[in-house]
């Protein structure tokens, strides 16, 4: 014979769990200003108030060029995911991307470890500037 079976009942009093809200990933675009196209997508991408903002921008800029990836495009995507924080959407998609797409691994990863040896190489002078380089570096050994 089977003893009691407890259910939790929802009830009108308790609380409702809330979703993590991530803040907008900030990035200064300045190194990616072109003559191209695509320098449109990347200020919507810097100017967006919202991660939901910018994930449909960043899925454009990937879309529309899935076939021509240059320097700035990629570059803009390692600048954008260290940026990101830890667990951040858009660290999620670019990480997702990056691992789906074979033809992109290489040069992504080429690009991300200049970008990381510059970030080491630089000389911080405050510790809030060392804590934030270290998590950034940590972050990339995480998620790959």
């Amino acid at each position: 014979m089977s003893g009691p079976i407890f259910r939790k009942r929802r009830d009108s009093d308790s609380k409702t769990k809330k979703s993590i809200d991530f803040s907008p990933v900030n990035i200064s675009i300045s190194s990616f200003i072109t003559s191209d196209e695509h320098d449109e997508l990347f200020q919507k991408f810097a100017d967006a108030t919202s991660t939901n903002e910018q994930l449909p921008i960043l899925r454009k800029i990937v879309d529309l060029y899935e076939d021509t990836y240059d320097t700035d495009i990629i570059k803009f995507m390692v600048v954008v995911y260290l940026q990101a924080d830890a667990g951040h959407p858009v660290k999620c998609f670019i990480s997702r991307y990056v691992t789906k797409n074979n033809n992109l691994q290489k040069s992504f990863t080429s690009v991300l470890a200049s970008q990381i040896s510059t970030r080491i190489s630089a000389e911080p002078t405050h510790y809030k500037e060392y804590l934030d380089v270290v998590s950034k570096v940590a972050t990339c050994i995480e998620n790959f």
